[in-house]
């Protein structure tokens, strides 16, 4: 986004090693489910080459975003003199942009100060999934998921994972669809260790008969508050009386 801190550059966007050029939009790229799928681990490789008017100590800031979602890698600051370097890309952020595109750019900011300057952008098409499955909801003060999709059908067993960064997350218990909607509750630990921090959450859905399991798009969200435990028991305890 362009704004009084955000300056356009003629740098060159950053690479995803891992895709394939996108031959009918180049010089962007293109990534299959089954490309993403079949890579060990939870991130790809993103290739920054350093352009012109970059310089020793500057700091970097990989940016990949899709609607309002935004993952900001961990900053890099330049080394002496500067080298291409390389940061590890969630694969979240491709699932959750399936059958659509991811923008991929960085920022500099002069010797950690002054304004952000902006890349090129590379656009990342990424290959549609069997279903679409729309983010999960997290309603405000509640710790409890609610997750519904289209397609959605009995003897799916549906699993959220919460990250709070490209490579930490935690896997919830497996749930076994049998209506129109799925509730998992996520750990009070969680909030508290990732209180303040930004987080995605997805979810993996297995149907019976698939290879693989096909991924929800992303809740985003900014800055984690952890709920009010007092307010999370009494919702407890007003279900079961």
């Amino acid at each position: 986004m362009k704004g009084p801190e955000t300056i356009e550059q003629a740098w060159s966007a950053p690479r995803l090693r891992e895709a394939s050029e996108d031959t009918s939009n180049p010089p962007h790229q293109y990534l299959s489910i089954d490309r993403i799928y079949g890579i060990s681990g939870e991130t790809l490789n993103c290739d920054v080459s350093i352009s012109s008017g970059m310089e020793a100590g500057d700091i970097v800031r990989v940016r990949g975003q899709y609607g309002g979602v935004i993952y900001d890698a961990p900053t890099f600051r330049l080394s002496s003199p500067p080298r291409n370097f390389t940061i590890l890309f969630p694969k979240f952020m491709l699932y959750g942009s399936s059958g659509a595109s991811l923008n991929l750019n960085f920022a500099l900011r002069r010797q950690g100060v002054g304004d952000w300057l902006i890349s090129q952008s590379r656009l990342i098409r990424i290959q549609a999934q069997p279903l679409e499955p729309q983010a999960p909801v997290l309603p405000f003060g509640s710790r409890r998921l609610e997750i519904q999709y289209i397609g959605m059908a009995a003897g799916h067993t549906v699993r959220a994972r919460l990250f709070s960064s490209a490579t930490q997350f935690t896997d919830t218990a497996e749930v076994t669809v049998s209506g129109g909607r799925v509730y998992i509750d996520i750990p009070y630990s969680w909030f508290v260790a990732n209180s303040g921090s930004t987080v995605w959450i997805n979810y993996a859905v297995d149907r019976r008969g698939d290879s693989r399991r096909i991924f929800s798009r992303l809740l985003y969200i900014e800055q984690l508050e952890v709920p009010s435990l007092w307010r999370w028991l009494y919702k407890k305890l007003a279900y079961f009386f």
